[in-house]
């Protein structure tokens, strides 16, 4: 199941989602053959994107995470405004989280885009995605985010982000910290019940709407083929002439797009 659930809670003070991403964690891993703690943060990543799409204003929004190690490893996750996320990883998780940066951009496709950044601190990848909003957006938000695997499968991908609305009172603040930080094995306990159900029993306040991202690349043939076209005639066949062929590899969904003398032929 891929479900968002956006509410509000604690007297209207939080803006809270409650997210399940187990079957596009799932995706995620298996394009990109994962597995253990590099699947777990992947996965907890690829979520907390889903997130971010889901408070994108623009349609022609989209938002990108990228944590890169100052150990020389790195994670890339992004959601556009159609809730379609995808990923890629390059090194292990212990590497990735033993320091380094977390940067956010995110577009509405207007105007210049917004750009946050913090240094991550320790292993505890949701205290650093609360470090993220306290520095770059001067915004309280509490993180419990989780992801079970076991082997190449993905048990359960998700958890509860809440932000909290400005002059929120100090009492609804607390409140709700005590609740969203103290639920053990959250992954489990959301996909179990349905973050609808789990929204009610363990916050209650008023639904606001579900959302269904999913994992999906956005990249195409004819996408690759508008890039290509920018190199020129000339330069591809002189390649294709090397080469045989000029590939071109997404990283994202690990497919390759090979083109061809006709192709290039036809492209012109």
């Amino acid at each position: 199941m891929n479900e968002i659930c956006k509410c509000l809670t604690n007297c209207g003070n939080v803006a809270l989602s409650v997210l399940d991403t187990t079957a596009l964690v799932q995706k995620g891993i298996d394009i990109h053959d994962l597995t253990g703690a590099d699947a777990e943060l992947f996965g907890s990543l690829l979520t907390f994107a889903a997130y971010l799409g889901g408070t994108l204003k623009s349609e022609r929004g989209s938002v990108s995470v990228t944590v890169k190690s100052t150990e020389g490893g790195s994670v890339s996750v992004s959601c556009d405004s159609s809730l379609h996320v995808r990923g890629c990883i390059d090194g292990s998780a212990q590497n990735i989280l033993s320091g380094g940066t977390l940067t956010v951009i995110s577009e509405d496709g207007y105007s210049r885009p917004f750009v946050g950044a913090c240094l991550m601190e320790g292993g505890d990848l949701n205290k650093n995605l609360e470090n993220y909003f306290r520095q770059s957006e001067q915004v309280v938000t509490f993180v419990n985010l989780g992801c079970k695997i076991d082997g190449e499968k993905c048990l359960s991908a998700g958890g509860v982000i809440g932000s909290c609305l400005p002059d929120a009172p100090f009492a609804e603040v607390e409140n709700f910290r005590l609740k969203a930080q103290g639920i053990e094995d959250i992954s489990s306990k959301v996909c179990s019940a349905g973050t609808e159900k789990f929204f009610r029993e363990n916050f209650g306040g008023e639904q606001l709407s579900m959302l269904l991202p999913e994992y999906k690349c956005n990249c195409s043939r004819q996408k690759i083929s508008q890039v290509l076209k920018a190199v020129g005639k000339e330069d591809l066949l002189s390649l294709i002439s090397e080469r045989g062929v000029v590939s071109v590899h997404c990283h994202y969904c690990n497919k390759d797009y090979n083109f061809y003398e006709e192709d290039v032929n036809t492209l012109f």
